[in-house]
């Protein structure tokens, strides 16, 4: 039994409409005092569930999450007919706080200057380059390029008529080298603050927090009760550390009438200990890139292709040149290896859709990365409480009460030896490979 809620110090639907439309209209005739921006958007997102989740092991769970963000996006057109564009968008799990501290007024102004100033920006050039990933699109390369490849039933093939495959496959778990010694990637649903965050998924399972990737080396899928019990039995016996046998609770679905599958929680590339002026100092000749505009990805996740809205060239330990019409493309484990440095943290949204439904998460990444020569351009034998809902014939009430507390107590002692066995493998997956 147990209750999760949002924190929220102002409730986004008590917000008169009026006031909400009010904030939206005055974003969008900010970006308009722009001769050249011929499009202005502002939108809002409110989002409030309730959820109740009864299990025959005797589960009672209910969540409230409430959700909110905004987006700001200015297209501008220039005389030759070519049209530029900037956006900003966030989103959290929190109150109606949250969208103000964003200062879409202040966003939009933005937006609108650096769309106008696009048009007069001179092309990227293309060829190997070293680049600097902003927080946006470095969030949107964790997310497709790890986030969903450690997703078991995508690896096990479940999806392969509609969201592909996985490159990491389960004989790889291990001992796939996913990139520099710098790159830590963490799945957790505990976070305050993230899309991906709650107090238990769809089957029950507690949230929490594990390494996905540890030191460039691949040591776990997100999984469920069901491929987690299968993947503890068949992984490859060269697996260093043998998976778990039950779930690390990812399994979510966007509404009761619909089954739940696994679903990224808060996927974090860790955070290093450069602050943006140090990157900067330290990648001269280099670009900066931010936000996305386009992306293409194949069937399993290996190859990628991402657009940016904006670019800058890096000179003197200073943003330089804007250029437009960027793009880098490569395969996952050639950048997951060349990124050598990365920022301090700061928070990012991907707002995905899969399974022919809109889901959103959260991608909590380190502020900005460093990409080096980048090509530009649960146990099936314990009985259920339902077995013991109502006395059967010829049996006792005081018995059936003894029993159904004999059960919650082994529930427990189970609850536990997991989290033991959790806090162990957790420490495992620390070691060097050639010492676990």
């Amino acid at each position: 039994m147990g209750t999760y809620a949002t924190e929220v110090e102002q409730g986004p639907f008590a917000v008169p409409l009026e006031e909400r439309l009010a904030l939206l209209a005055g974003c969008c005739e900010a970006m308009q005092q722009r001769p050249s921006v011929r499009v202005a958007q502002a939108h809002m997102s409110l989002f409030r569930e309730k959820k109740w989740f009864v299990s025959s092991e005797g589960s009672k769970l209910e969540q409230l999450i409430v959700e909110n963000g905004g987006r700001i996006m200015a297209t501008a057109v220039g005389d030759d007919g070519i049209f530029q564009r900037r956006s900003f968008e966030n989103h959290a799990q929190g109150g109606y706080e949250f969208l103000l501290s964003l200062d879409l007024p202040a966003q939009a102004e933005r937006c609108a200057a650096e769309a106008e100033a696009l048009l007069s920006a001179p092309v990227c050039p293309s060829g190997p380059r070293t680049v600097i990933l902003g927080s946006s699109i470095l969030a949107l390369q964790v997310h497709e390029s790890c986030g969903h490849p450690v997703e078991l039933d995508r690896a096990l093939g479940s999806e392969a008529s509609y969201a592909g495959t996985s490159f990491m496959t389960v004989d790889q778990l291990g001992l796939l080298q996913y990139g520099s010694p710098v790159v830590n990637i963490t799945a957790d649903a505990t976070l305050p603050g993230g899309l991906g965050t709650f107090g238990w998924d769809d089957e029950g399972t507690p949230a929490e927090a594990f390494p996905v990737i540890r030191e460039g080396r691949f040591v776990n899928y997100l999984t469920s009760r069901e491929t987690a019990w299968w993947l503890a039995h068949n992984h490859a016996p060269t697996c260093p550390v043998p998976p778990l046998p039950f779930s690390n609770g990812t399994m979510r679905a966007d509404g009761w009438g619909h089954l739940p599958l696994i679903r990224m929680t808060n996927i974090s590339l860790e955070p290093g200990e450069r602050t943006w002026d140090e990157l900067l100092a330290d990648s001269d000749g280099a670009l900066f890139l931010d936000t996305p505009k386009s992306w293409s990805l194949d069937d399993k996740r290996l190859n990628f292709h991402f657009g940016t809205e904006v670019a800058y060239e890096i000179e003197g330990g200073r943003l330089g040149r804007m250029l437009r019409d960027a793009s880098y493309t490569d395969r996952t484990p050639v950048v997951g290896s060349a990124l050598a440095k990365s920022g301090p943290a700061l928070a990012a949204v991907v707002v995905c859709s899969r399974d022919s439904k809109s889901v959103q998460c959260r991608s909590l990444c380190a502020s900005y990365a460093t990409l080096l020569e980048c090509r530009l351009t649960g146990d099936p034998n314990l009985p259920s409480l339902n077995d013991f809902a109502a006395p059967r014939k010829g049996q006792p009430v005081r018995r059936l009460r003894v029993e159904r507390e004999a059960l919650v107590a082994r529930q427990v002692l189970v609850a536990r030896a997991k989290e033991s066995a959790r806090r162990l493998h957790h420490e495992r997956l620390l070691l060097p490979a050639e010492d676990v």
